[in-house]
């Protein structure tokens, strides 16, 4: 791939809050998303927010390692995202 070439992603879900203090996003999602993905947050007009690998999921407190579709999971990200961003797996 070239460098700077925009890799193939999937949209998994969106932000429906952020806990600012505690750097976590509570997402809404509509797809599949598991520990160790890639995954980037993006702005409705696709400028990208940030890119990361996922290091840890929760639902309900507990830690999981995949949610799909109708779950909400929070994450710890390692910047500000906002609510309404998009948020996608990155496909290998």
């Amino acid at each position: 791939m070239l460098y700077g070439a925009r890799m193939p992603k999937e949209l998994v879900g969106s932000v429906a809050h952020y806990f600012g203090k505690a750097g976590v996003a509570a997402l809404r999602m509509s797809g599949t998303l598991r520990v160790g993905d890639r995954i980037s947050v993006e702005h409705s007009d696709s400028s990208v927010v940030l890119e990361e690998i996922v290091q840890s999921m929760e639902v309900n407190h507990a830690k999981v390692e995949s949610a799909g579709a109708g779950d909400d999971v929070a994450i710890k990200l390692g910047g500000k995202v906002h609510e309404g961003n998009l948020v996608y797996r990155i496909v290998p």
